[in-house]
């Protein structure tokens, strides 16, 4: 899996396509680079902090369409989940504008070092 500051090569040869081991690439980035030859769309999937261990397939998070050879699909990946204590919503509401709250908590999942499982209780 492709870690926040790494980048992989997709490959194509006899019509097998491969992405190479990670390898360190720009700091606070995500970098996939097309080496097949040809135009390809390129999508990240389980990003670092959204990993589901109950899923077998991998949760589809950004794609891009039409990455050229030669080219690269660079994500600038800063997940940071923010708590708001508020009466205003309900539980399944969907927010319309900014939350007028005062924010309690926030961290960047992004610098985490490992697999982390959080349970945000009510």
């Amino acid at each position: 899996m492709l870690e926040l500051s790494e980048k992989t090569t997709l490959t194509e040869d006899n019509n097998v396509f491969q992405f190479s081991n990670p390898q360190k690439g720009v700091d606070g980035f995500l970098q996939v680079w097309n080496n097949t030859g040809l135009t390809q769309d390129i999508c990240m999937a389980q990003l670092p902090g959204f990993a589901n261990r109950r899923e077998l397939m991998p949760v589809l998070a950004l794609y891009f369409n039409g990455v050229g050879d030669g080219s690269n699909a660079t994500a600038d990946f800063t997940p940071i989940p923010r708590v708001y204590i508020t009466s205003d919503y309900q539980e399944t509401a969907v927010l319309q504008s900014a939350i007028e709250t005062p924010m309690i908590w926030e961290y960047n999942l992004g610098a985490l070092a490992e697999i982390t499982t959080w349970n945000l209780l009510t």
